[in-house]
């Protein structure tokens, strides 16, 4: 699978510190390879680095992380994500509380609600749509049209909150607890790492990738 939910439990009264550390070291061709227990992607290209990160701590789960670069190729049709993806607002809340869905996937939106509700779907770039949550037995299809992070929510219900990842390429992990994450067959270039928790704010840092280079970046 292009990513895996792991389904432990967190243990209580974990620190809201969190480690991550990413060592690219260059690998030939043949090297690039699927390993575990993380999320493991790979170009069709000839591979020249891979990237390993050790998440020590996850407070608030899901935890995503994803790497966004102009020389990886764009997430197109992507048979393992869903081709219809659903929010609704049930009981004041929205469900799921969080999903992965491509940029392209028709959103249906509705509720089981007989109160009203708004949907506000937002990112750092701005809102992809905010509508008039329709009544029962009726739906609104919308896209998101774009990657990345995005955060739900009601206007007019403040603690309906959930959260939506569209991934911007292949190169990317959703866990809910700790472990190690590997990518494979990254070209040369300019890389930007994000890492997201729930209700938390998205760390990003970037890098250049060069043959024969080895680089730690420590998120906390």
């Amino acid at each position: 699978m292009l990513f895996r939910l792991l389904h432990r439990q967190l243990r209580q009264g974990l620190s809201r510190t969190f480690y991550i550390i990413l060592v690219l070291g260059l690998l030939p061709a043949a090297a690039a390879t699927r390993l575990e227990p993380g999320t493991v992607s790979k170009l069709d290209t000839a591979a020249t680095a891979k990237v390993s990160l050790t998440i020590s701590t996850v407070n608030s789960p899901p935890i995503v992380v994803y790497l966004e670069s102009p020389v990886l190729q764009p997430l197109k049709e992507n048979s393992e994500l869903p081709s219809t993806a659903l929010i609704t607002s049930v009981n004041a809340n929205f469900e799921p509380h969080f999903q992965v869905v491509s940029a392209t996937t028709p959103i249906l939106v509705s509720s089981k609600d007989y109160f009203p509700h708004n949907t506000h779907v937002f990112s750092r770039s701005g809102t992809s749509f905010n509508i008039a949550t329709p009544f029962p037995g009726k739906s609104v299809s919308r896209t998101l049209n774009r990657s990345g992070i995005f955060s739900i929510r009601c206007d007019l219900h403040p603690r309906m909150k959930a959260w939506i990842f569209s991934p911007p390429n292949l190169h990317y992990a959703v866990l809910q607890d700790t472990g190690p994450i590997s990518f494979s067959g990254l070209p040369p270039g300019h890389y930007n790492l994000h890492l997201w928790q729930a209700g938390e704010i998205e760390q990003v840092r970037s890098f250049e990738l060069t043959a024969n280079e080895s680089i730690s970046i420590h998120f906390q």
